[in-house]
């Protein structure tokens, strides 16, 4: 591009806070192209109005607008050989993790299977998620080993808790139910 630059965005992982990137411009010259410049202003325009949640692609597309009132635009540049007018960077918000863990239970046969307990970490600024499904474990009461799986489980959005759920990915850890023999039989 003749000397022109433009930088390029890093994406970010969702965090609560806002993340509009904002470019650099340089021209030919070394100088970096502000709103004040004398020969061009430059015109950032973004596919969306939101940099805080997860949204998808998020383009930012810069154009360079040579000052009306400044008809030598063009010979400023023209060293270079080329004036570009239009640049497009992309970027994501990806999403965060929220991780279950389902803690390890035991019963003994024949007895009624505890109520599953679980670890929940990852949610960001004190976000509560709330759920839909459930959590399952494999069937059978014979003595063994049964795993606690995700089942149906998965993430909903929820207003009072402040959680939208597409901000998240949801990783669940398996447990384990044993089932142990009934010895007072």
């Amino acid at each position: 591009m003749a000397g022109w630059t433009v930088d390029y965005p890093e994406d970010a992982t969702y965090d609560g806070k806002e993340h509009k990137w904002k470019p650099t411009i340089v021209d030919p010259s070394g100088e970096i192209i502000t709103e004040d410049n004398k020969y061009v202003t430059p015109i950032v325009t973004y596919s969306t109005d939101d940099f805080k949640n997860v949204t998808g692609t998020i383009t930012v597309t810069i154009t360079l607008s040579p000052k009306n009132d400044n008809v030598s635009f063009e010979d400023q540049y023209e060293e270079s050989g080329y004036y570009p007018s239009y640049f497009e960077r992309t970027y994501h918000i990806a999403q965060a993790e929220i991780t279950v863990k389902i803690n390890n239970q035991s019963k003994i046969m024949g007895t009624a299977d505890p109520a599953i307990s679980t670890t929940i970490t990852g949610m960001v600024n004190g976000e509560v998620p709330d759920w839909t499904g459930s959590l399952v474990r494999d069937p059978g009461e014979a003595v063994g080993n049964y795993t606690i799986g995700r089942g149906t489980l998965d993430l909903a959005d929820n207003p009072d808790g402040n959680f939208i759920a597409r901000n998240y990915s949801l990783r669940i850890i398996p447990g384990t139910l044993t089932i142990t023999p009934n010895i007072a039989q």
